[in-house]
């Protein structure tokens, strides 16, 4: 006997397959195949939403309520504007460089230099300047320095807390054979 199939046979087979597997059907649709015209009013609710997926400009302005002033970068209102301030202190209007005496470290000895500003200026730095070398030679203080009675000057350490220094102080080891001469300079600024 020879079997023949036949359309009747195809239409029985697939009901017999939809029999046993139920009526689900599965398909895939296209891509951006579904969109706001096939979706029925209120389809997509909250449980429907990934947590934390949407951002704020998923909503409409005005949809979201603002959060309490001053919280995650917020400011509140612009306030009232303030008194002016105190002047001040007036500023330097010219800075000068002040020398002081030229000093000479015998060879393997020691010298000191003292530069000072006038009594209207105020220290602002300060240095030396070596006018003829020998090698080798150390700088052991090189430092503001303040007058700290009448005619007495500060040699020893920086000006103490609280006194306004006047003046540069430098001394220098010379550890050459040779003499070496070198002098201090300040830097003074005035209003």
């Amino acid at each position: 006997m020879k079997l023949r199939i036949n359309s009747a046979h195809v239409l029985a087979l697939v009901a017999i397959v939809l029999a046993l597997g139920g009526n689900a059907i599965a398909f895939t649709l296209g891509k951006n195949s579904v969109g706001a015209r096939q979706l029925k009013k209120g389809a997509v609710n909250s449980a429907k939403v990934k947590d934390r997926s949407l951002r704020v400009v998923d909503f409409k302005r005005g949809q979201l309520p603002a959060g309490p002033r001053g919280s995650q970068g917020s400011e509140g209102p612009k306030g009232a504007r303030g008194e002016p301030g105190p002047a001040g202190l007036p500023g330097a209007s010219s800075v000068v460089v002040r020398h002081g005496n030229t000093a000479e470290a015998p060879g393997e000895g020691s010298e000191t230099s003292l530069a000072g500003c006038q009594s209207n200026e105020a220290v602002t730095g300060g240095g030396y300047l070596v006018l003829s070398q020998a090698e080798p030679f150390q700088v052991s203080m090189n430092l503001p320095s303040a007058l700290l009675g009448e005619g007495i000057t500060a040699v020893i350490g920086p000006a103490p807390d609280g006194i306004e220094p006047t003046g540069w102080f430098v001394s220098i080891e010379n550890e050459s054979a040779e003499p070496m001469t070198f002098r201090s300079y300040v830097l003074c600024s005035s209003p």
